[in-house]
């Protein structure tokens, strides 16, 4: 693969970073008429579950994997809340399209570890469903 080549090289995963779970092209998720990626990033000891989400605007070349992506969404490792979304970005889905007819393409994400912590439910699953650009 040669980044010159209009293509896009994402690098700068390190032996500190998450690793990456899925990669997924999710549509024309925030409006702009060119479609995103998104990469689903496994927990680590110290957060949850994550989704950096890549713009393909204008973009070729190597860019930084956390630092080139224009959305970062975390799950939510709370467990003092009562839940807690620790594989939150283990399944991204393959362009849903526009689910609620406004136009721009909508993205889901998968939780396969979802639960709720005070009522001894571990491990029920969730899917999150973002419109317009936000999860």
């Amino acid at each position: 693969l040669d980044p010159a080549d209009n293509a896009m090289l994402i690098y700068d995963l390190g032996s500190t970073d998450p690793t990456p779970a899925q990669l997924r092209s999710i549509g024309d998720w925030d409006g702009d008429g060119v479609s995103e990626m998104a990469m689903g990033l496994d927990p680590t000891s110290s957060r949850a579950g994550q989704v950096w989400v890549y713009s393909s605007q204008d973009e070729s070349g190597t860019i930084g994997a956390e630092e080139g992506a224009f959305a970062t969404i975390e799950g939510d490792g709370d467990t003092d809340e009562g839940h807690y979304q620790t594989y939150f970005g283990a399944a991204i889905s393959t362009l849903p399209g526009d689910l609620n007819g406004d136009g721009t393409d909508d993205f889901v994400v998968g939780d396969y570890g979802w639960g709720d912590a005070t009522a001894g439910e571990s491990q029920m699953g969730a899917v999150y469903i973002s419109f317009n650009g936000s999860l």
